[in-house]
């Protein structure tokens, strides 16, 4: 397949994951391939039929461009308006889609790049974290009361602390934040610094603030350095969100886990000093200390993320495609995933996933079936867990237990999938090995044994799973694990070499 025919179907299902939840379906991309190719849909309709894959099953011709076809340009049109590419009354036809598709993909790297300098995405490229202006689409369900109030908070507060347990929404949360605030023209600079490595320093986040070309490499962590960003944070209004900050922390056995000393310094020398309007807001499963002796509470606060409320949850669930969430039978079920792992946005994505694709097909009944017997079981742990409470455990207050769940619900739906598509597990567990988000290429570039056909197919499986997390650059679309499905593949990679060596 040409390289641009590639790009275009891999930004079209980019938009369509963003506008709805799920990416297109094995027939719609087979559709807009053959289109984007040049071909009328009778030899598109040809193509399908000489194509082993049961999901590209289509009874005629005239399905596939008056159904078929129609859906697909409906939903174009839907992302490509949601994105802000087309206006209400443009609609996307067969004539028209590839243009449409190449033109909004190069609007998006060149408002990217208009926003983020090449030195900056040189040193995202280069270093262990991650530099992202954050005026991209975020899906967002829910938390309204919590945008409000911590957007309150925010108009006196210096340092936002959002801390709670892997999935929980942390990021999502920081970035719509930011978002609202850059709707307020209150700061010159918005941007996100992720840890992605345990040597993170604050070099490389002084790199971030003050830029790589004014950072010498070979610098050292002192005063001096210390005082360049504060002067620069002190001048200029802007907001840095602080992205995973338990990579920061230093833990060694037996002791409590300590912030890195010169990230320390760095944040309570924000806290204290006296003239600053930049903000920063920090992402961490670990609770950060106390800066500045406790002297300015007004200056800092801490927020524990819980789960999703039940609407917003069956609001999630629409968005990712689920059906039939308000027939009785079908809600309770759905009520029974959402007060189980209680809203953890995580666990109800891989549900989410496992009740969409084989063996359920979007049957909530039949994924019951097999699973309630699982739930139950997990609800009644839990409530002998908190026996002793007086009511039932909260996120907040049984973080480790709720982790432990929501691992074994991840444990049980790779268990699935490589019962289903052994292909697409294995091409799971090998991409664990990748620290940071890389492109599609890279991923299939993994299993050379595998045809390209079959690996693209069982890329897809990942894609309509969720369990892929997409990240959008100035040109191209990545694709990363959460932390909690990659350290369960990376700990079933292991389990299934050593059994390979035996």
């Amino acid at each position: 397949m040409p390289e641009l025919i590639s790009s275009l179907l891999e930004w079209a299902n980019w938009l369509v994951e963003d506008y709805r939840g799920r990416p297109l379906s094995p027939l719609q991309l087979k559709l807009l391939q053959g289109i984007l190719m040049g071909h009328d849909y009778r030899k598109i309709y040809r193509l399908i039929q000489e194509d082993p894959d049961p999901a590209l099953f289509i009874n005629s011709v005239n399905t596939l461009q008056r159904s078929t076809a129609y859906q697909l340009w409906n939903l174009l049109s839907g992302a490509l308006q949601h994105a802000g590419f087309l206006q209400p009354n443009q609609r996307v036809s067969k004539h028209n889609v590839k243009a449409y598709l190449e033109r909004s993909q190069q609007k998006q790297a060149v408002l990217r790049c208009s926003a983020v300098d090449q030195a900056e995405l040189h040193l995202a490229a280069t270093s262990g974290i991650k530099i992202d202006f954050l005026g991209d689409c975020i899906r967002w369900v829910g938390r309204e009361q919590e945008l409000e109030y911590l957007s309150q908070k925010l108009t006196n507060c210096r340092l936002l602390a959002l801390v709670g347990i892997s999935g929980i929404g942390k990021t999502s949360l920081a970035a719509r934040l930011a978002i609202a605030l850059d709707t307020e023209s209150r700061f010159s600079r918005i941007a996100s610094v992720r840890f992605e490595k345990k040597d993170s320093n604050f070099l490389n986040l002084a790199q971030a603030i003050l830029g790589s070309h004014c950072v010498n490499e070979n610098l050292a962590a002192s005063e001096t350095l210390l005082e360049r960003v504060m002067s620069n944070l002190r001048e200029t209004p802007q907001c840095f969100i602080l992205d995973m900050v338990e990579e920061a922390f230093e833990i060694a056995s037996g002791n409590s886990p300590t912030l890195d000393p010169w990230i320390y310094r760095f944040l309570d020398e924000f806290v204290r000093t006296r003239d600053t309007q930049s903000l920063i807001i920090v992402t961490s499963q670990l609770k950060l200390p106390v800066f500045a002796e406790g002297r300015y509470t007004d200056r800092t606060y801490e927020y524990k993320l819980k789960g999703l409320s039940a609407k917003d949850a069956f609001d999630l669930f629409t968005a990712w495609g689920i059906q039939d969430t308000t027939e009785p039978e079908s809600r309770h079920i759905l009520q029974q995933c959402i007060h189980t792992y209680e809203g953890h946005p995580l666990a109800l994505k891989v549900i989410a996933g496992d009740i969409l694709n084989e063996p359920f097909i979007g049957n909530i009944q039949a994924y019951w079936h097999d699973y309630g017997a699982e739930i139950e079981y997990f609800q009644q742990w839990m409530a002998e867990t908190s026996k002793n409470q007086q009511s039932y455990p909260k996120l907040d207050a049984y973080s480790l237990d709720l982790a432990e769940l929501v691992q074994k619900r991840i444990q049980r739906s790779l268990d699935q999938l490589e019962k289903t598509a052994p292909l697409a597990h294995q091409l799971l567990c090998m991409g664990a090995t990748y620290r940071q988000a890389v492109e599609r290429q890279a991923w299939l570039c993994l299993m050379t044994e595998s045809s390209t056909e079959a690996l693209n197919t069982a890329f897809q499986v990942l894609q309509r799973r969720f369990l892929l997390e997409p990240e959008r650059t100035s040109s191209r679309i990545l694709y990363r694990l959460h932390n909690l499905i990659r350290c369960t593949a990376l700990a079933r990679l292991k389990t299934w070499k050593h059994g390979k060596n035996r």
